[in-house]
């Protein structure tokens, strides 16, 4: 289980007997302890995730519903990796659960195979399918295919039941990271430029990818707090020392035009502020694993409304829907504020002062375009139309008693016809009276209070699976739960994905596992890797030593030799099939080329015939021509025996071609 977990190879383990063996001289369980590599290989591969593997299908499939998250990856052998999550309420942890399922190796990547992959691994296991509630991906513009063939996978299983900114600062510090880190000697140069300059230790640029958004933060006070070293090394330096490499390099001239520029860090600091004040908060707090989806509308609705008070008059955003927020004329001058109260941040204002009245005009039509852009894009991104995240609020404990959240709640179960019935629906009616009416202790919904060193009151919530896992247990006074349909309803409304960040964690966990040494490993591997981490994760908060063993688990152990070897069979057979299929076939395909050609021979000798009684035609007619002495008939007799030959003996060349060929055939035939 360490080994999953953290990653050690299988030969980490090729010593650990003579270690023990020392290290408890008076043991006999470390005498006789043996671990080889291919041992522990098939101890995890076929025992462990085994185990783990059949505890999580039993527990999915308890489940009134489950959302399925997916993303593809390359991994250090070039091979795509299709990695899939399952989310869903777990009763064995009376919450939320994310659980990775599989991994599966593919060549091609296309829309069809995914979803084929994906339906087949569901099945192979027995998961219902109809109880899919959602697809989780990174873009929900990309695998249209995917979602498409799932769909239509599902109605057929149902039978038709009702179910970016001005300028170019990101390729700055794409550029700023590769020309000045990514060379032990320019480091090395760097660092001498920054002692030389200051008494500050230097630190290389942060690498910046455009998909990895939420780091770029990060890489911009990076690139901020060293402007002047930067400076000096790009604009002194390398010229002097660099002369050569960058004479036509067209990178290091876009920087240099960039950090010549007296309005570039000023732009950098107001991205700054963007990143830390706006957008950081929002995209780190939906990270997390617990369930979030109920909060999911109105932190959007948050984000949009933030953003539009940082350019747009307070009196045109005040006591605005979020459906009027949508269609505001955000691009209007007249709605802007002025350049004194536009937000730009602390640190951008201070730096106004060193820019000429003509470049703060340039600076602040800069960042009233890039507001609109990002409100553009919240607007055309944002889920602020869908009616069932609006709906979902209604679970939030603070709105249990809002005269909205009855008819929200009815729409989400009517929304959902797989899970409720007509006398489902009747019933969630009273059971939501009933739960208004419940006296709901607070310390079901506050996890603990604090005051900070500045005197600041802080609340700490539970989870919302927490507190109606709380709920599902009120029982009447016979003892029978009161809220069966609302926690059918519910445990799947929360087992809704609110994002692919934990899908992106696997991601990160499985470069730590298949590192650049263990490119070979196969699926079967990768998969016990992974599952049994997972699952240390889950059941040992993380560490192996806190795993609980059962029977069942030494058992499955016990027997993963006889799992590796039927593993081994199979595999064989599978072998042998395809080689049998592709002798079968390639049998298969020499018959049809024997018959074609005999076909094709028979053709030959028919028109071989056909010549030969030309050839007999022409000479009785050259015979007759001679007696009678008529010489333009012995003229067109001459022609017709001379194109008879060459037809002869064309046909007899494509008769001996094709006599080999059969012949090449039927030796194939007797191997």
């Amino acid at each position: 289980m360490a080994i999953a977990r953290y990653g050690y190879s299988y030969r980490s383990n090729e010593y650990m007997s003579d270690l023990f063996k020392t290290m408890f001289p008076d043991s006999r369980i470390a005498t006789d302890f043996v671990m080889r590599s291919k041992k522990v290989s098939y101890v995890i591969a076929h025992g462990i995730s085994v185990y783990f593997h059949d505890e999580l299908v039993k527990d999915v499939k308890k489940s009134n519903g489950y959302s399925l998250i997916y993303d593809e990856t390359t991994t250090v052998g070039v091979k795509k990796q299709l990695d899939i999550y399952l989310r869903y309420w777990s009763e064995e942890h009376h919450g939320v659960v994310v659980r990775y399922f599989k991994s599966i190796l593919l060549g091609h990547a296309t829309g069809a195979i995914i979803s084929k992959e994906i339906i087949d691994s569901l099945k192979t296991d027995g998961i219902d399918i109809k109880k899919l509630l959602m697809l989780g991906r990174d873009n929900p513009n990309v695998n249209k295919t995917v979602e498409n063939i799932i769909d239509k996978e599902i109605m057929n299983e149902r039978r038709k039941q009702l179910s970016s900114n001005n300028g170019n600062d990101d390729q700055i510090l794409v550029g700023l990271f590769r020309i000045g880190s990514r060379s032990a000697a320019r480091r090395e140069d760097f660092v001498c430029v920054a002692e030389s300059i200051c008494d500050s230790v230097a630190k290389v640029m942060l690498r910046f990818v455009n998909t990895r958004w939420i780091e770029i933060g990060n890489c911009i006070e990076r690139v901020l707090q060293q402007w002047d070293i930067i400076a000096e090394y790009f604009l002194v330096f390398m010229p002097q020392h660099c002369k050569s490499d960058i004479e036509n390099c067209d990178r290091y001239r876009r920087v240099k035009l960039y950090l010549t520029s007296t309005i570039s860090k000023i732009r950098l600091e107001f991205l700054l502020y963007i990143s830390r004040t706006i957008f950081k908060k929002f995209l780190t707090w939906f990270q997390q694993e617990g369930p979030l989806v109920h909060m999911l509308y109105d932190q959007c609705s948050d984000l949009l409304k933030t953003v539009c008070l940082s350019f747009i008059k307070k009196d045109v955003i005040e006591n605005k829907t979020v459906d009027e927020l949508l269609n505001l004329s955000f691009d209007l001058q007249n709605n802007h504020q002025q350049n004194s109260t536009v937000e730009i941040g602390e640190m951008a204002r201070k730096s106004l002062n060193k820019l000429t009245i003509e470049e703060k005009k340039q600076f602040f039509v800069d960042v009233r375009s890039f507001y609109c852009k990002i409100t553009k894009e919240l607007i055309r991104t944002l889920p602020l139309k869908n009616k069932l995240l609006k709906d979902l609020k209604c679970i939030q404990p603070s709105m249990r008693n809002e005269d909205e959240s009855s008819s929200c709640y009815l729409r989400l179960a009517r929304s959902m016809p797989q899970l409720t019935s007509t006398t489902d629906i009747d019933r969630l009616k009273y059971e939501w009276i009933s739960y208004t009416l419940e006296t709901i202790p607070n310390e079901w919904i506050v996890k603990s209070k604090f005051t900070d060193d500045y005197d600041l009151a802080h609340v700490v919530y539970h989870s919302i699976d927490y507190y109606w896992n709380k709920v599902f247990l009120l029982t009447d006074e016979l003892g029978v739960p009161k809220y069966n349909t609302t926690a059918k309803l519910v445990k799947c409304l929360l087992s809704l994905s609110h994002g692919n960040a934990d899908v992106e964690r696997g991601v990160s966990e499985n470069r730590n596992i298949i590192s650049d040494d263990r490119s070979l490993l196969n699926q079967a591997s990768i998969n016990g890797l992974r599952t049994t981490s997972s699952a240390v994760r889950l059941y040992g908060d993380g560490q192996p030593h806190k795993m609980p063993i059962s029977k069942l688990l030494l058992s499955v152990v016990s027997n993963s030799s006889v799992n590796y070897q039927k593993y081994l069979e199979q595999q064989k057979k599978i072998l042998h099939d395809v080689a049998q299929s592709n002798k079968n076939n390639e049998k298969k395909d020499i018959v049809e080329k024997e018959t074609d050609l005999l076909d094709v021979q028979k053709l030959l000798q028919q028109q071989f015939d056909n010549a030969q009684k030309y050839l007999h035609e022409g000479n009785e007619r050259l015979k007759h021509a001679i007696q009678n002495r008529d010489f333009n008939e012995v003229d067109i007799a001459q022609m017709f025996i001379e194109n008879s030959n060459t037809k002869l003996m064309s046909i007899r060349e494509e008769i001996v071609e094709n006599n080999d060929e059969l012949n090449k055939l039927r030796k194939k035939l007797k191997k």
